[in-house]
């Protein structure tokens, strides 16, 4: 009974020591193994998770980060803080270093997130952001378009410095293209709902709506050797660890094993390629003289510009297969020189080309076309003073033309005088005809441009002497 009330009376004082020595121990005693920290009930746990995650996509973060990245990759080798959920970047730990454009083939995914794990898992940067809309729409898609890399050229060693002890990761790649974020647009729940009496299956469906873009998934197509600049957006970046004092080697992919370049394979040589010097003549292609003003191009027999415009000058070797154009905008204007198989000197001469549009035929043509008309004219002459009077001219075709003429020797020789003119005048405007329709072909007037007088050169040489023309 004793006992029982002495329980009673000293359980209050009891439980005052039980508190006290809680107290104390927190204090600094030991806590007891009974006691387990409680999880995190907060975003952090998962960005815990998300620290493995060497390749985060940069989608959902913030356009000023994305634009000062850029900028950084264009100066430097970019070091960053990273710690699952976050990614700082340390612009103040400056390490020299280039990133090179590395063209791949376009490739277009699409990343689909329908719970939080997936989210945190897939775009940790950003996240926390999206947790929301993901929970009222159920899904979100990520479609991007990726046309090549940024890579690191050289490796970094990073310096133990203040500004660089932070330092947890270098980017060593950087995927861009654009990319468009969608919510919703999945099939969210289904619903039996009975309808009177017949009853009907309804589905629901949200509806897709794009939340964020950057760059033009269209341009990507003109990607060449540099990136189209509506379509170079940063998507996802390649982290290696790293810690002040240490030397990372970059340039590749994490956990991608380097790749072999292929050798290079020789190209065969053209015909119009310019062979050795010692091997070839060097030749000035010009224009006409007073047509410096049109449109000469050098082409070789598949249509490749040479020479933009003349005049130019090129080593050619024989069989060159090159040709020089006037080039036109109707198509029967245009003028084609091909340059000679064999192109008659020998290697190390400087030769002029110009074309030749065959212009003298014309005076060939008017100076038989004027015989022809002088000698028919005279002929015709010759018969009006040998021909009769109108009676006797009648009576004369009955006869002949000469026959009744006054002077029939003289009536001849103007008869042939003017059929041979005639003829002659034909062949003259046939001329004429066939120089004003010149062929769209015409040839090369190739001359030498040296000095062709030769001098005699002594040389004393400990070989002996050596004589040169």
């Amino acid at each position: 009974m004793q006992q029982g009330a002495l329980n009673e009376l000293d359980r209050p004082h009891l439980s005052a020591v039980v508190l006290l020595g809680a107290l104390a121990t927190g204090c600094g005693g030991a806590v007891p193994a009974s006691v387990v920290t409680p999880k995190d009930p907060t975003p952090l746990a998962k960005c815990d998770v998300a620290k493995s995650n060497a390749r985060p996509l940069v989608t959902e973060w913030p356009a000023s980060e994305k634009a000062h990245l850029e900028s950084l990759v264009a100066s430097q080798a970019v070091i960053v803080s990273y710690s699952g959920c976050e990614m700082r970047l340390l612009d103040s730990c400056r390490l020299p270093g280039t990133y090179g454009f590395q063209r791949t083939s376009i490739s277009n995914d699409t990343i689909e997130i329908t719970n939080a794990d997936e989210l945190y898992a897939k775009i940790p940067l950003g996240a926390a952001g999206l947790e929301g809309e993901l929970s009222a729409s159920g899904r979100l898609a990520i479609e991007t378009t990726v046309v090549g890399q940024f890579r690191l050229e050289q490796d970094v060693e990073i310096p133990d410095t203040p500004a660089c002890r932070s330092a947890t990761h270098v980017i060593s790649s950087i995927s861009i293209g654009a990319f468009e974020m969608k919510s919703g647009g999945a099939m969210s729940g289904r619903a039996g709902v009975a309808l009177g009496d017949a009853g009907a299956g309804v589905s629901s469906e949200s509806r897709e709506s794009s939340l964020k873009s950057s760059g033009n998934r269209a341009a990507c197509s003109e990607t060449t050797e540099n990136p189209h600049p509506d379509c170079q957006s940063p998507l996802q970046v390649f982290l290696r660890p790293v810690s002040a004092g240490t030397r990372v080697a970059t340039g590749t992919v994490p956990d991608e094993p380097p790749r072999p370049r292929p050798e290079a394979r020789p190209q065969p040589r053209k015909p119009w390629d310019q062979p050795p010097a010692d091997n070839s003549v060097t030749v000035r292609f010009e224009p006409p003289e007073g047509e410096e003003d049109q449109h000469w191009i050098l082409l070789s027999q598949q249509g490749d510009v040479l020479c933009e415009r003349l005049p130019c000058t090129r080593r050619v070797g024989n069989r060159a297969k090159m040709q020089v154009q006037l080039d036109a905008a109707r198509k029967e204007d245009i003028r084609v020189f091909p340059v000679p198989d064999d192109l008659g000197y020998t290697p190390g001469r400087t030769v002029r080309a110009v074309p030749d549009h065959g212009g003298s035929n014309y005076l060939p043509s008017l100076i038989t076309l004027g015989v022809g008309l002088g000698v028919g004219g005279g002929g015709l002459a010759m018969l009006l003073a040998s021909n009769p009077g109108a009676n006797e001219a009648e009576s004369a075709s009955e006869d002949g033309l000469c026959d009744r003429s006054d002077n029939g020797a003289l009536c001849t020789v103007g008869a042939l005088l003017t059929v041979g003119g005639g003829i002659t005048a034909l062949v003259g405007v046939t001329m004429l005809l066939v120089a004003g329709n010149q062929a769209p072909e015409g040839s090369l007037d190739i001359t030498l441009l040296e000095d062709e007088d030769a001098s005699l050169r002594l040389d004393l040489r400990p070989s002996g002497l050596s004589i040169a023309f």
